[in-house]
């Protein structure tokens, strides 16, 4: 059983493991959290407009550095937490680009499983063939974070 936490303190949270009910918890107990955040995330600002966290942040004015603003996060929740968005260095964004749009590859998820059909023959000049990596496409949405 995991012990409550003291008020005022503050967690670094990975986004897998904190849910907005949590987030909600936390700020009734006077916790304080920090966490990365999913690029999909919705929440709505100041003006009650709600945004996808990607759209947002390609409003915001390119000589913008910092963006600090309270919003109300997640639709159904609508949890009240502070944004703070820094933007990256442009030789950073265009290596992450780089490295995107490079082939990505995955290792197939299943090894050693038995195949079906006939097994290639042993002799001479014949070699197991070796499993190909999986060779998938980059999303549209990727390229363009």
């Amino acid at each position: 059983m995991q012990e409550p936490y003291p008020a005022h303190s503050l967690r670094i949270m990975d986004t897998a493991y904190l849910a907005y009910a949590d987030m909600r918890a936390a700020s009734q107990n006077e916790e304080y959290w920090i966490t990365g955040v999913k690029a999909d995330m919705l929440f709505a600002d100041e003006h009650g407009r709600w945004w996808n966290l990607t759209d947002w942040l390609r409003s915001l004015p390119e000589d913008q550095q910092v963006a600090d603003v309270w919003v109300r996060a997640g639709k159904q929740e609508q949890v009240r937490v502070r944004l703070i968005a820094v933007r990256l260095p442009q030789e950073v964004i265009e290596r992450r680009k780089k490295r995107a749009n490079g082939s990505v590859q995955r290792r197939p998820k299943s090894k050693g499983v038995q195949q079906c059909g006939r097994r290639p023959k042993k002799g001479p000049g014949r070699q197991p063939r070796k499993r190909a990596r999986k060779h998938n496409k980059v999303s549209a949405s990727k390229r363009r974070q």
